[in-house]
């Protein structure tokens, strides 16, 4: 199983500096504006209202949007397409309940970080691919990175052992609906029209379940959370479609390894914005964990 590398293989580095300057400038625009929409659900009271009111405002733009890109995907494409809003729906419920239970530099780079390791580990373990030395690596950084975090946390996590676990069933969440958006894109034909569909299934299930909870105050509790819901919107439109439109430009493993660089982002963030306290060990592990995912990935 274990295979020797030759030498450090810098194939995944030579592609980042081969890719379009425009393509990595977008990538890493997706990674600041997924940090930011992540930042305005954790400041919100109600999240559920937030994350209703952010998929609606991506809901109408892939409306608008429809017209324009055309509707239509390859019949291979929905399966996957449905498959995918459920996981995103088990994904928007395990971030909320993170954010309920945890600070914003804890969960996020644990459910970032957790996503490809999981993935990779079983990979490894189930289909018993060969594994190099620069990737034992970065599991090895990754998990340091997660344990680092949880160490330095440690009483936190036993006073509230649920923002662990739900940062973790969030990270199972992200790998999954990874992979399954990827062989989605790439088998719809059409890439602005199978995000343009996601989109607009995302807003039909976040207001159903908005509208079962608030029933005749939806409408009121969508439009309280302001201009914060307008531009969470915007930003996570922005995050994941460009993600998935970068995807059909360079290899899928490298633009998903670019945007987790969103993991460093979030942590500056929560000192910043956020007030959360400040620990070099904190930023440190965050560090640890987005290099070792750039390197797992490529």
């Amino acid at each position: 199983m274990f295979r020797k590398s030759q030498g450090i293989n810098l194939g995944g580095l030579e592609e980042i500096r081969n890719m379009p300057i425009h393509v990595l400038y977008i990538v890493l625009g997706a990674a600041l504006t997924h940090a930011t929409w992540n930042l305005f659900l954790k400041q919100t009271g109600d999240r559920m209202a937030m994350m209703c009111a952010m998929h609606t405002v991506t809901g109408m733009l892939a409306l608008a949007a429809m017209p324009w890109v055309g509707g239509v995907i390859a019949l291979e494409s929905w399966p996957l397409l449905i498959a995918s809003m459920i996981i995103h729906g088990g994904y928007y419920l395990f971030l909320i309940r993170s954010y309920t239970h945890g600070d914003l530099g804890l969960t996020y780079p644990i459910a970032r970080g957790m996503a490809p390791l999981l993935v990779g580990g079983a990979s490894i373990l189930l289909l018993d691919d060969p594994v190099t030395q620069l990737q034992l690596l970065a599991f090895g950084l990754t998990a340091v990175g997660i344990l680092t975090l949880g160490l330095r946390n440690s009483t936190s996590l036993r006073k509230h052992p649920q923002a662990l676990l739900y940062a973790l069933g969030t990270g199972v969440f992200i790998g999954s609906y990874t992979v399954v958006d990827g062989m989605g894109v790439r088998l719809s034909g059409n890439v602005w029209a199978y995000m343009s569909w996601l989109f607009t299934l995302e807003m039909l299930l976040t207001l159903a379940v908005t509208m079962s909870r608030f029933r005749r105050e939806t409408a009121r509790v969508l439009i309280g959370t302001g201009r914060k819901g307008i531009w969470a919107g915007i930003f996570s439109a922005y995050a994941y479609g460009s993600v998935m439109w970068a995807m059909n430009e360079a290899p899928i493993m490298l633009v998903s390894a670019l945007r987790e660089t969103s993991v460093v982002m979030a942590s500056l963030l929560a000192v910043v914005v956020l007030k959360e306290r400040f620990d070099p060990f904190r930023i440190l592990a965050a560090v640890l964990v987005a290099v070792g995912v750039v390197l797992l990935k490529l």
